[in-house]
């Protein structure tokens, strides 16, 4: 699968209130089409996201078996955390959990989605806070008549998935019906030579729906009203833990479609409200027993929030865009900790309000006909307020702690430019500088966690993290369909929030009062001063012949802490959970009209679990497959599989030794209809 770049002289407006602009190769855009999504083996966006070497979770798992606080998505591997630094856009709206900053991808439409645009760098640019490593802009599809659309399938670990959306309109008019349904045993998440009795299997159940109405008022503005509803419930490995997410949510979204020397304009108006539990254990070191460790019994959350672009082409070689953005998220968790003679004997609530906004100017200028140029510049606005932290004794129905957390507030300009010189009709480069900034989510700065006797804790006192970065490239595409592309690029992070290893042993750590199980660890949120992440991008993509097509990309990268004043002992080590290499290479072959075979491997290099970088997870290398039929034009079968040589990957490796896995060889048959 090869991600194309949009055409240089392209403006690509969507629902979304963004400027892709005249310069858009220069800004890293790559755009994955239906037809990229409909020929990967992947279930859940995440996994199809995850062949694209640039694109990481916080873990190397997908969202099918992994908890959903490690699904924070990054680009670039700049610092991949559970919150991401990586903006996530369905139709204009923000996908990020309201209180933790992860992505939900198990409640995405994937059988709506049109088109997903990666911006890969770039900065905030249009797009504010959480945008600092790039935006992924997933855009629904509009149908002109109407069609229903159908996929199910049956795998491995008795895997049940079945989705269906039909619209009923004219020329994008009218309402659309979509829901999912999802079931799965899963699969054992524990290395299987350590496995024991309290070892069970990564279940889960949940689905979605999705309403959408669109209606035209006049000839010139569109408007349209979105509802949406979701529920999951997993295991995650053991008899105790496991996590639920429920969201309600709508949006409303209007377009203005402009003549020529008009103004265009798109705004959204959005919420989100939403529920989740979590539940954590200690377990035995031979794995035969478990013990409750934490009870996140109830964590709400809400987001609100509007955004508006406003672009107007003011000549012919001149496209002027503005606009603004506004969220406000509340959020709290609710847990109960400290398990002692059957029952917990401590109650924790930490919550807080964070507030966001920003306004911004874009221009991109066609200098020649051969060079074009682009200059935005950008203010955030941020505030954390209402935080607190109050702590009880349950055995005296006491508090113990009581805490309330000084609100903070800041104004921080920022910027970008670039650049596209067209060399000659198959040869350009391109060049970009930008800045970005990402506030701490309300689940970094006040929820601690646990996982088995390993400790995080929260900090109140985070920092907002800012990031500086420029890349330059070249591309190359023949009239014979051969595309290749390179992009080096330099980020500088500032204050990124990092889990920081205070104490590797087991005991009462005093600075922050806490007791750390024997063989368990204790980290904290803590902003590490600087780090800097080069890398090297390629992509290929060659038309072997008629019927065969091979694409590649390749990807490299030294993210590393350069200054650390409260530890120097970290400064040089690599980046947790990033590998300094990984490629992708897939083979497409259409060997009859009716016939599609894809055939690919992935590819990463060693990581590091830990700040410390003392706990190594081995690189790897696993095959997918892909072999559809159809059986009419508007009805296709397939058979696809993952690590089909049952590779074992590690997504993890606790302080005890503990080994967490991926998915091992799995396999599914499933229809496709379109009518």
């Amino acid at each position: 699968m090869f991600a194309t770049t949009l055409p240089a002289d392209e403006i690509h407006v969507t629902a979304t209130p963004v400027s892709l602009g005249g310069v858009s190769a220069a800004y890293g855009i790559q755009t994955l089409t239906d037809e990229d999504l409909n020929e990967s083996p992947e279930l859940r966006l995440d996994e199809k996201l995850a062949t694209l070497p640039a694109f990481s979770l916080f873990r190397r798992s997908g969202s099918q078996i992994s908890h959903p606080t490690s699904q924070g998505v990054t680009l670039r591997s700049i610092g991949p955390n559970g919150a991401g630094r990586t903006l996530v856009l369905l139709d204009g709206v923000p996908q990020g959990d309201p209180f933790g900053g992860w992505v939900n991808w198990a409640r995405l439409p994937l059988i709506d989605i049109e088109t997903i645009d990666i911006v890969k760098g770039g900065g905030t640019g249009p797009w504010g806070n959480g945008a600092l490593a790039g935006v992924i802009l997933m855009n629904t599809r509009t149908p002109e008549e109407p069609e229903t659309r159908f996929e199910g399938s049956y795998g491995s670990f008795n895997t049940v998935d079945v989705t269906g959306s039909t619209f009923v309109g004219q020329n994008g008019n009218g309402i659309s019906l979509s829901a999912n349904y999802y079931n799965s045993d899963g699969a054992y998440i524990v290395d299987k030579a350590q496995r024991g009795a309290a070892d069970t299997r990564a279940s889960g159940e949940g689905g979605w729906m999705r309403l959408k109405a669109t209606t035209a008022l006049g000839d010139r503005y569109r408007v349209s009203f979105t509802g949406g509803f979701s529920d999951e419930d997993n295991l995650n490995g053991t008899a105790y833990t496991g996590n639920g997410t429920r969201v309600w949510e709508g949006a409303v979204g209007l377009e203005r479609i402009a003549e020529a020397g008009e103004w265009a304009a798109e705004a959204n108006i959005y919420v989100r409200d939403q529920s989740f539990y979590s539940r954590f254990s200690g377990v035995s070191d031979d794995r035969q027993t478990e013990t409750p460790a934490l009870d996140q019994y109830d964590v709400p959350a809400t987001a609100k929030g509007a955004n508006l672009a406003l672009r107007k082409q003011l000549t012919e070689s001149f496209l002027f865009e503005m606009g603004g953005d506004i969220r406000r998220t509340k959020g709290a968790t609710n847990e109960q900790y400290f398990y002692s003679g059957g029952e917990f004997i401590r109650d924790r609530s930490a919550g807080g309000v964070q507030t966001l906004g920003g306004i911004f100017t874009e221009a991109a200028i066609t200098v020649t006909p051969k060079l074009d140029v682009s200059v935005g510049l950008r203010l955030d606005y941020w505030k954390n307020s209402g935080g607190y932290r109050r702590e009880a004794d349950l055995t005296i129905n006491d508090l113990i702690l009581d805490e309330t957390y000084v609100g903070d507030s800041d104004v921080l300009p920022g910027g970008r430019a670039a650049f596209n010189w067209h060399m000659t009709d198959s040869i350009s480069s391109f060049g970009s500088v930008y800045s970005g900034v990402r506030a701490p989510s309300l689940n970094e700065l006040y929820r601690p966690f646990r996982v088995g006797s390993d400790i995080t804790e929260a900090n109140a006192s985070l920092d907002i993290e800012k990031l500086y970065g420029a890349e330059l490239g070249m591309q190359y595409q023949s009239k014979d369909g051969l595309q290749a592309k390179v992009t080096y690029f330099r980020n500088w992070l500032n204050d990124g929030v990092g889990n920081i290893t205070l104490a590797s042993t087991g005991g009462f750590y005093a600075p922050l009062g806490i007791f750390v199980p024997a063989g368990g660890s204790l980290s904290q949120r803590r902003n590490v001063d600087r780090v800097i992440v080069d890398g090297i991008e390629v992509d290929i993509s060659i038309p072997v012949t008629e019927a065969v097509t091979l694409d590649t990309a390749y990807f490299w990268n030294n993210a590393r802490i350069s200054k650390n004043a409260d530890d120097q002992g970290l400064v040089g080590n690599r980046l947790a959970q990033t590998a300094q290499h990984s490629g992708y290479l897939a083979i497409r072959w259409t060997p009859a009209d009716a016939w599609l075979v894809r055939v690919s491997a992935d590819i990463a290099s060693k990581q590091y679990d830990d700040d410390q970088n003392s706990r190594v997870l081995p690189g790897y290398v696993t095959a997918d497959v892909f072999i559809s039929y159809a059986l009419s034009t508007d009805m296709r079968v397939y058979v696809a599989g993952q690590n089909i040589f049952d590779k074992k990957v590690l997504t993890g490796l606790r302080s005890n030794g503990l080994q967490s896995i991926a998915e091992p060889a799995n396999f599914r048959v499933g229809i496709k209809s379109v009518f």
